[in-house]
Order: structure tokens, then sequence, then C-alpha cells
């Protein structure tokens, strides 16, 4: 063994609480990036093997009712490849022992001779008889159905009993969410599937079809293909065609994993930009305590090129110990993850997947940060002179500073005004310190972001935009006359109709698919709000519209819009845009009902209400919604908000406590190191002090003081910090879905402040103890 190994060695021990230190930080790192890497690539590949073992869709059109002719024609249009007409309806449901109102959408078998959106059968049979379902896995969990449990559900006002046969998942409802709700409501909603025929005959479609999937050749451009179909469904009540991409579920799973992407490179990032400066500081260090021994390493015969490989090795076999245990836990973690999206996101299966790649770009990623951090002391070492380094280094130049010339030093001790000049004689130091720090703590103030910004999202829009205790949905436009039926049910207390219509809107070369929603002028149910959420009127005349849909039209107040309607007669209308409402979910436009009605040359009719409702008579509303076969939908706003809280919150809060264990490692390691270099490089110091009769408690609180100093300042910095890796995050994750607020609440900086403080009492008392154990005669002997 030669001697450069015998000393590498030898410096790893005498250094392992740093180097252990430092090798957590850069395991938080790599374990980041495993994590996000591999849940990404592993929700990518599940998706790509279910759409592809399913034959998934690659163009879906609802329309009114067609005849099945017609699919000749739709086969004809270039780039088509397959071509599949089914039936859909929607439901209520009683389900035995469950009071609620519950909705399911159902759906005509796939054909077995075309199979797109092929089903996959967890349980049982598919149905074959008129009598006979099956239903979505998540919707059975929930109501804990199997095979052979009967159901009573209601097509087109006719009650009938089916029994279950066969639980089934399916590509087209990977995230199954009730169409106009943000989050899934399994026990409330749900997919079914009949036999073509029987469904055919509940919903008057004999010979005709009111669904359509289409099957595209490879690399085909859907566009075409769109414009092309919807002319020729145009006479059909079709609402349009839509892409894969707009496909609903389809876009919660493709943001979700771009929402990977963006912490893929934003945390990792962050975690080992602090790896690299630890390993900075403590090489710099180092190398002035060994700066003799680099000297006589010189005289005796190594060259420049050995002194620094030596260096780098030390700094090597820190961050190889850090990437090792990064991957390790990463790939654990990240498994966890997986796990948890398979129920989150009804996959048959989650291939997990911890590429060899993700594996070695995660250590070659944090191996460049950290030993570009370690370059300049390697290379200073390297550079340095045997006959240069054989003399102790030049003690450093101070100056009197404006402190030590201040009246305020008078009111402190001398330990105080000790801390003080030291701090800002080396401004440079505690400023990377301090940077450090303050780095630690916004890390966890983004990992409190995600549930500080949902809760105010559900807050804005379930609470002060949607105040309806229920908001009811009927199956086919209805005349206002509804509304009294409605008011005449038990514990309602106040009905608000309202008119939605799908329509293209168009601006220019710009156009988007909406639709446009049609309130009571004095509505207090749903409220339109500005950009300060405060409650906003309808004008009497014009359009409304989301801030979002206003940019992506590249509108503003004032300007005219094109307004194609998507059902009915289709007509075409030209409008203004009379204000700009701000809402986090969803693009939508509104105008009051009756303007909407004149638009478009209709009665005064509606299509579903917003009800305010004494609590104490849900039941017995409940059952006479039941049986109101004209209702196609419920939707109460409580069980939303409790719905989030049992799905998508369990999901954040998992990752906030991996988010914090890994920035706490963080917070641990720079006040660590911070307290362990500034010891090392004041031990003479400190000791002397103690020679000059000063008490250990005295010396100790000149170095903890200096650190006090610099952790309160970073508090703050680091506060700003996290505000703004926040606002980064979330201009990168938002989506037409949703739109995350930059909110933090003061209890996140709070508890954020809390993890510091703590690792810096924890990282003092290690300090004590070496205070306590400090050899005077030994520290005293240290050449500076």
């Amino acid at each position: 063994m030669s001697v450069l190994v015998h000393k590498l060695a030898r410096d790893l021990w005498r250094l392992r609480g740093q180097a252990l230190a430092i090798a957590l930080v850069v395991a938080s790192g790599v374990a980041t990036y495993v994590i996000a890497h591999s849940t990404m690539q592993s929700l990518a590949l599940t998706q790509r093997e279910f759409y592809r073992d399913s034959r998934f869709a690659d163009v879906f059109v609802a329309l009114i009712r067609a005849p099945r002719e017609i699919e000749s024609v739709i086969t004809a249009i270039d780039d088509v490849e397959t071509v599949e007409t089914r039936a859909r309806a929607a439901a209520l449901v009683d389900v035995p022992g469950f009071d609620d109102p519950v909705s399911a959408e159902v759906l005509s078998l796939p054909d077995p001779r075309k199979g797109l959106n092929r089903l996959y059968l967890r349980a049982g049979r598919l149905p074959a008889s008129d009598r006979e379902i099956a239903v979505n896995e998540a919707f059975a969990e929930a109501h804990d159905l199997h095979p052979g449990d009967r159901l009573r559900i209601t097509l087109r006002g006719r009650q009938r009993q089916v029994t279950i046969t066969g639980i089934a998942l399916s590509a087209e409802f990977v995230y199954l969410v009730r169409p106009g709700d943000l989050f899934p409501d399994y026990k409330r909603y749900g997919v079914f599937w009949m036999a073509r025929e029987p469904l055919d005959a509940a919903e008057g479609l004999d010979g005709a079809f009111n669904d359509l999937l289409l099957r595209l050749r490879p690399g085909a451009d859907p566009r075409p293909v769109i414009e092309r179909l919807d002319r020729v469904l145009a006479p059909y009540g079709s609402v349009g065609a839509i892409a894969r991409e707009d496909q609903t579920s389809h876009r919660y799973l493709t943001d979700e994993i771009r929402q990977w992407e963006v912490q893929a490179t934003i945390l990792p990032a962050i975690f080992l930009g602090v790896a690299a400066f630890l390993l900075n500081v403590v090489m710099m260090r180092l190398l002035k305590q060994e700066r003799s021994q680099v000297a006589v390493l010189r005289a005796f015969g190594y060259n420049r090129l050995e002194i620094g490989w030596h260096y780098l090795m030390l700094a090597g076999s820190i961050v190889l110990l850090g990437s090792a245990l990064g991957v390790a836990v990463g790939g654990w973690l990240g498994a966890g993850m997986s796990r948890v999206y398979q129920e989150f996101f009804r996959y048959p299966y989650l291939h997990y997947v911890l590429s060899t790649r993700v594996i070695a770009s995660g250590i070659a990623v944090s191996a460049g940060a950290a030993l570009l951090g370690a370059a300049t002391a390697v290379y200073r070492a390297a550079r340095l002179p045997p006959a240069q380094g054989m003399r102790p280094e030049p003690p450093p130049r101070y100056r009197i500073t404006r402190f030590e010339t201040s009246r305020l030093r008078h009111w402190l001790s001398p330990a105080t005004r000790m801390v003080v000049r030291n701090l800002m004689r080396q401004p440079l130091k505690s400023g990377l310190t301090v940077l450090g720090i303050a780095f630690s703590a916004s890390i966890l103030v983004v990992g409190g972001l995600m549930e500080d910004a949902i809760d105010y999202l559900v807050d804005v829009q379930f609470r002060q935009a949607l105040r309806a205790d229920l908001t009811v949905s009927f199956d086919d436009v209805k005349h206002e006359s509804v509304v009294h039926e409605l008011a005449a049910m038990p514990g309602v207390h106040r009905v608000e109709p309202m008119r939605a219509v799908a329509v293209r809107l168009q601006a220019g070369h710009r156009h988007e698919r909406s639709a446009i929603q049609g309130l009571e002028p004095d509505g207090r149910l749903y409220r339109l709000l500005d950009a300060d959420f405060r409650p906003v009127a309808i004008p009497d005349q014009g359009l409304m519209m989301t801030d979002m849909l206003a940019a992506k039209l590249g509108l503003q107040v004032g300007d005219t819009v094109r307004v194609e309607v998507l059902e009915g007669n289709r007509p075409t209308r030209e409008v203004t845009l009379v204000g700009i409402t701000h809402e986090l979910t969803g693009t939508s436009a509104y105008m009051r009902r009756g303007a909407l009605n004149r638009l478009l040359r209709e009665g005064d009719v509606v299509t579903g209400a917003f009800l305010g409702v004494e609590r104490s008579a849900l039941p017995r509303l409940y059952r006479d919604i039941k049986s109101t076969p004209r209702i196609a939908g419920v939707m109460n706003r409580q069980v939303a908000i409790d719905s989030f809280t049992e799905t998508m919150a369990g999901n954040m809060l998992i990752f906030g406590a991996v988010l914090l264990v890994l920035a706490s490692t963080i917070a641990v390691g720079v006040v660590y190191n911070s307290m362990r270099v500034a010891f090392s490089e004041r031990e003479r110091e400190l000791a002397s002090l103690r020679v000059l009769g000063y008490t250990r408690f005295e010396t100790g609180m000149i170095l903890l003081g200096e650190i006090a100093t610099l952790t309160l300042i970073a508090l703050p910095i680091g506060g700003v910090i996290g505000w703004w890796l926040s606002a980064l995050m979330v201009e990168a994750s938002n989506s037409d879905l949703y739109r995350i607020p930059v909110v933090i609440e003061p209890q996140t900086y709070a508890y954020a402040a809390s993890v510091i403080l703590i690792a810096s009492t924890l990282s003092s008392l290690l300090m004590i103890r070496f205070i306590r154990r400090m050899d005077l005669v030994s520290a005293l002997k240290v050449p500076q």
C-alpha cells in the first residue's frame, strides 16, 4: 500500500464526522434524483405498456346519435386505421347500504373484432345478458362489491336490477374523475360496461351509436383527422372530436409525469449544489492544515498530478459513499412511491424501473457537482511550491471595521465583540455559510408548498367560488320550470339554475374548446372572482372568461371573440369579452343565463342547478333525487373536499415526509460542517482564551455565537429563496386542468425555521463535546 493510500485512509478517518455529513447531503441529492427519475420513468413505461396492451384509442368523439352506416365514411379518412362505434349512457345507481346518490357512466363492451380500449379483468367475466354489468375496480373497492353482487341502476328514467359479473380496469379511466370534478370520488362515481345490444335498446340506439373511437396509423397527426371528422359528424350532434392528449385521464397522468420532471431538475440541483459548497469548504480547510505535508510530499518527489489525484480521491471517496447510499435509499423510496401511484392511478400493474442509466447519471451528476466544489482546493494544493509550503501561511491582514469604532461595541460583552468582529472580517466565508443554511431552509419551505397551496385552492374553489351544497346536472336540456320541483324537495332553501353549453372559441388564428356557463345575475351559490378573489357581477350582455383562457386566446377586455356552439343547431356568434375572472381550475367562459339562452335562440332552459341545502335534510333529499329520473348526477361540495383529503392529500403528505427527511439531512450537514470547520480554524484561539482564564462555557459561546448569528440571518433569506423556488416549480407545473397558487402559510416558514434551529442545537451539543475534550497543549502547538 503506497504512502498516499495510507494518508487517504488516515484523512478519511480523521474527518469521519464531516465526511459522513457531506456524504449524507450527497445521498439526499442522489436519492431525490433517483426517486424523481425512476418514478417518472416507471409511470411513463407503465402508461406505454398499458396503452399498447389495451389498444388505447387516439381520437375520441361524443355525439347525440349517428347511423352506423356513417362508419364507412369515417374509415375512408386518411390515416384512420381502426374505427369503433359504441354506446354511452349516464346512469343513477342505487348501492345497497349507501344513501348518497351515485352516478355512473355506462359504456358498451369493446368490440372483440377491433378491440379498442380493451378491458383488463381483475375478477369474474364480461357481461353477456341485458341484466349483467362489469364495474371499474376503484368503485368496486369503495363499496366492497364482488362478482355476483346486485345493483339497481336507472337508465333513461327506467330502473333495472343488474348483476355484477366482473371487476375491470380500462386505460380510458386510469385517473377516474367525474366530468366537472377536480378530484376522484370512487364512492359516488363509477364506470360500468354492458353488452352492446341491451345498452343500445336502453338508449334508443338500434342501428346507431353515440360514441366513437379511432385508432390512427403510427406517426399520424391527429389534427387533420379531427378537422375532417368534425365536418362529417357535425349533423349528428358531435361536440367535437378530441385527441388522446386532451382526454381527461391521459392529461392528468401526463401532467403528473411532467411535474416529476420538474422536481427531478430543481430539487437535486439544490442538494448537490450544497454538497459542492460543503466539499469546497472542507477541502480548503484540510489543505490549509496540511500545507506543510503537501510541501514535504513535493520535496520527496511526488508530482503535482499525484498530489492532486490524492485529494480528488479523498473528495471522490466521500461522494462515492453518498452516491451508493443515495441510490439504495432512492430506489427503496422510489419503489414505495410507485406502489402509491398504482393505487392513485388505476393501473392493473406498475413496473418499477430503476435503470442503470438513472443510477449512472445520478452518480455522475453528484460526482461532477461535488468534485467541482473540490476542484479549487485541489488545484491550489497541486500548485503549491515546496519551499513556500514549508513556511507557515502568512497571517491574514485585518483592518479596523466600522463596528470597532462605533458606540455599539461599548454595550456588548467582549465575547460578543469577538463574534461580530470575526464575522465582519470574513464576509465571504460568512456569506457562504449563510447561503448553505438558507438553501436548507428553502427546501423545507418547498416541501410545505403543496399542502398550503392545495388548501388554498380548495378554499378558493369550494368555499369562495362554489358555495352550493349540492350541484345537480340533468340528463338533457330542461325547461326552467324544473327549478320549482327542485325547490320543493326537502331541505332545499335556495336554487340557482344554470345552463352549460360546449363551444369552440376563436380569436384570430387561435382557438380553444371550452364551455360557456350561464349563471344567474344575483347568484350566491356560484360566484365569479377577480384577481384578488373578490366577487364580481356578471354584466347584462357579453362574455366573461378565466384569465388562463383569455391568455391562451390572446384576448383583452373589449375584444371580440367568435363563439361556435357545438350542440343543437351549432350556431356561430360574435360576442364581446366584457370581463376577466380568476380561477385556479379549468378554462371556462361565463354569461348571464338569459343572455346565453338568447344567444342560442332557445327558450328559458337549464342543464343543471346549484342547491343550498340543510345538512340535516340530506338523507330525505337523496331519496327524492334517486327517484327523479331526469337528474343524471349530483356533486356534494363537502364530499368533494373530503374525497380530496382521502386521495391526493395522502400522496402529497408521503412525498412531503420524504422531502422533510432529506431536507433535514441537508440542514444537519450544513450546520454541523460549518461548526466543525469554524472549530478547526479557531481551535488555537479558543485554547488561548482558555489559558487566559475564559471558562469552557465562555469559549463555547464565542464559537456557537457565530453559528447562531449566521443561522438567524439565514432563516429569512431561506424563506425568500424557498418562495422563489416554489414559484419556479409552480410555473413549470401549471396546466389547463389546475393552477397551483404560490401560497406559503406562516406555519410553513415557522416549521422550516424550527427544523433548522433543532439541527443547529444538535450540532451545538456536539461542538460543546469537542470543546470540553480540547487538548490545550496540542491546540497551542498548531502552526498558524
